[in-house]
This record gives structure tokens, sequence and C-alpha cells, in this order.
């Protein structure tokens, strides 16, 4: 587990740091005696705290001393021993001494809201779900996207029967388990994606399966006023104020949605794997649609994290999405940010911010080679349109790459155009898994650690991809 650190001292420089490694150094806790992490890396709102799923579903973390100090621990393994128990996913701070998550109960085969309350120095179960007066069989299971909102002091989760329930915390040991109305969404035939839940104030914000519009992914929210629940939906309230029809509104892929610090923007990642956003007109009621300016690379993933209200940052991904015939989707595998200001297309003065993405079709007639379309954002650049490419400030790369023998064994060789030394390849099998990926510091590649199978090599020159191979290993 690593992360940075700012030193503002002489060098004003960001420094690396581990707190599994300066647990070892600092205070005798090898790393082999420490439990790998499995997923929700959080921290405490005092920034003193981090804990971590392990690989083995039970909790653990650092305490942090300094920014170089850390002590691991465990929490305590044998009170969820005894209740059989492990935890699942959403870890959730909801204050220093409150942790919540979602937990496999494996004697009823159910998952349900956990907790632990830190009592003096030491850190006991709780459990929402047990210890409520409604009783743990009439409480439906939890979905997923357990979410602690501070405005209303609740745990917000989504039922496996995509509805909304929450848990009130009225004190450390008792809570009360209460269901969200589900007319509204049951008439408009809407059921919650389960993988996220945003959160501003009394206004909840989800992605919605349209049932009986093809199963449409489109975003909603539930709005509590004090006495009621009532819906209202950005997608469609955009459709209704502001003429834009849902047909010309990409829908959400279903995995990320986020909302600015200040509720005026709600944005998700389109199944283009684009980013888009609503903004709130008139306070929550009317909203227009609106794309963004700089996420035409095809490339984003997850994460959407806003750091004000007018930045947003998000992961770009790199991988292969299916087999042969197959396409490939490229970015960079980094953090980028949009923000929201001038479009630079409409102002010249202002700079292109974002760097450039690849998007490649892979030839369905001879599995080798490719159309390579270099996009940079605020370009518009169509797909096999040549002569409208011609008029861009880009130069598209299509060079001729080979690789021989192939089949192969324990090394190809690749012949190409000079410069190749600058080249880098990654290597994929055929789930998009990769394998190995370097610098072609010479016109070789072992491949004496490959099993027998289907590979694809990809060459890259400045992160631009001038190639992609099929090829075989046969041991």
């Amino acid at each position: 587990m690593d992360r940075y650190i700012k030193d503002n001292g002489v060098t004003g420089i960001w420094r690396t740091v581990s707190p599994s490694y300066s647990a070892q150094i600092f205070n005798g806790q090898n790393v082999s005696s420490q439990t790998k992490a499995a997923s929700d890396l959080v921290a405490s709102p005092d920034g003193k705290t981090l804990l971590y799923i392990g690989v083995d579903g039970y909790i653990y973390g650092f305490i942090i001393n300094t920014v170089w100090d850390y002590t691991y621990f465990a929490f305590p393994k044998t009170q969820m021993i005894e209740q059989n128990i492990k935890a699942l996913s959403c870890l959730q701070f909801a204050s220093n001494n409150r942790l919540f998550y979602v937990a496999r109960e494996f004697g009823s085969s159910k998952n349900r809201v956990h907790g632990f309350i830190k009592s003096g120095t030491s850190w006991l179960t709780t459990s929402p779900t047990h210890t409520s007066s409604t009783s743990s069989t009439s409480q439906i299971e939890v979905g997923g996207a357990l979410t602690y909102n501070p405005y209303d002091n609740r745990l917000y989760y989504v039922g496996v029967n995509g509805f909304l329930y929450y848990h009130s915390i009225l004190t450390d040991w008792t809570f009360t388990y209460n269901i969200v109305p589900q007319a509204a969404l049951i008439s408009q035939n809407i059921r919650i994606m389960p993988n996220k839940l945003s959160i501003r104030n009394n206004k909840i914000y989800y992605i919605g399966k349209e049932l009986t519009d093809g199963n449409a992914l489109r975003i909603h929210a539930l709005v509590y006023t004090g006495s009621t629940w009532n819906t209202v939906s950005p997608s469609h309230s955009a459709n209704i104020y502001n003429g834009q029809p849902l047909s010309s509104q990409v829908q959400s892929n279903g995995n990320d949605i986020a909302v600015s610090p200040d509720g005026m923007h709600i944005t998700y990642i389109g199944i283009d794997k684009k980013v888009y956003y609503y903004k709130d007109i008139s306070g929550g009621w009317n909203f227009s649609y609106n794309t963004t300016k700089g996420s035409d690379g095809f490339a984003i993933s997850n994460s959407l994290q806003y750091r004000d209200n007018q930045n947003i940052f998000y992961n770009s991904q790199y991988k292969i999405i299916s087999t042969f015939p197959f396409n490939i989707e490229f970015g960079d595998r980094k953090v980028h940010n949009i923000r929201f200001q001038e479009s630079y297309c409409e102002n010249s003065a202002v700079k292109i911010i974002e760097p450039s993405y690849q998007y490649m079709v892979a030839n369905n007639t001879n599995n080798q080679g490719a159309e390579f379309i270099k996009y940079v954002q605020g370009l518009q650049m169509i797909m096999n349109d040549t002569n409208k490419l011609a008029n861009t400030k880009e130069t598209v790369i299509i060079s001729k790459i080979s690789i021989y023998p192939n089949p192969a064994k324990d090394e190809i060789n690749v012949k190409g155009n000079s410069g190749m030394e600058e080249m880098s390849y990654v290597i994929y099998n055929t789930s998009g898994v990769i394998q190995q990926e370097g610098i072609l510091s010479e016109n070789k590649i072992s491949t004496q650690n490959f099993q027998t199978g289907n590979y694809v090599i990809c060459f890259l020159n400045n992160n631009s991809i001038i190639e992609t191979i099929k090829f075989t290993i046969i041991k």
C-alpha cells in the first residue's frame, strides 16, 4: 500500500511513502505478516486512520502517526468469526469512531449492513441490521451502494430488488430500518442500479434502469422534503423543459455517477465512455443535458471524483474488451481532469488541456493490422473518413510492422521502419489480460514464459498505437 506526500520544504515536490513498509521500518511489523488489500481503502474524517478490506474478508488498517510513520493493525477478527461474517464492500466512515460496511453473513447467505464502534481504544462490532426493532428477516438484503449521508445521519443502500432503503443512526448501538416509498418507481417501471449512489443533502441521485424502455440506463433522483419522498429525473427533465429528446442523450454505462459539491452538476459516464452532465437550472426540477469538452478519447473508465465545483477527475482505461475478432480501446492508464470552463473550440485563446487518446478497430478479415484513428479532444474526427482527417492538425499514424516466426516458441523477431528503438509494446492474452510489456530495445522479444495459445501484441510510440498483430505460441 502506497501514498504520496507533498514536501513543501526546500524541494517542494511529491515524495512516495508506503504505510506498509513504514510499519515495517518504524514499528517492526514485517510486510510479510500484513494482510494484503482487496478493496475499499478509506480514510477517517480526521485523517488519522486508513482502513481497507483484506483478501481474507476482514478489516485492516494503519494509524497515521506522522506523514512517514505508520502503525499497522487489524480490526478484531474474533467477533466477526463468531458472527460468521466477512466484509464484502462499501467501507464507510460515519465519523472517526463509526465504521460501516456490507458483510456477507454465511449462516443466512445474505448480505447485510454491519459496523464497528470505537469505544476507548477498542473497536467493537455493531450491526444496523440486527439492532433495529425490525427483524432482520423482514429487511431487504443489500444489493450494493451502501452510502453514508451526514446531512440526515443515515446509511442508504440499494436492495437486491432495486429499491432504496436506509438505516437511521440513533446511537452507536441503536438504529431504525426504513423503506423509501416505492410506488413512484413502480409506476414509472424504474429500478435502481446498485453500483453507486451520489448523495447531496436531501437529494439521492442514482442510475435508473427503465424497464419498459429497453432497460435504458438514465439519471434519476429521490428527494426527501422532510415528510415525503418525491422523484425527479434530470434525463426526462431535460427533455420536458429544454427540448432535449431522450434519444439525443447518451445513456449511462451504469457504473458511476457523481454530484458537484454545490449540487449543480450531476455527472456520469456514458455508454460511449465519455463524460456527460446535467445542470440544475432551477433548484432541482429543471435540468439541462450537456457534454464535456475534453473526453472524446473513448477512454473514460471509472472513479468520477469532484475536487470542487469546476473540476472532476476520472480514470482512463487501457484494455482489450473482447476476443477475436476484437475491438480494443486504449487510454493511457492515468488519472485525468475535466474542468468546466469556456470551450477552447469556441475561443482559440484557451489551450488544450487533455492529452490525446487512441482508438483502434481491428481488421476483421485477417485479424491483423488495424485502422488507427488518433482522437484529440475538440477535434471532430470521424472514423474511416480520411478526407476529413486530412484537414486536422494531427497526423494519423499508420505503419507496417511484422513479426516472425508466427507461430512462435521462445522468441519473436520484429521487423519494421526506422526508429523502432523508441517503441514500447504490450502483449495481451485473448481475455484482455496484460502478459508482458516493455521497451523494444532490440528487434527481439522473449516469449519463453508464455504458454501455448493466442496472443495480441500492440506496438506504441509516445503512447500512439502504431500496429497490432495477433500471434500464436506453440510449446
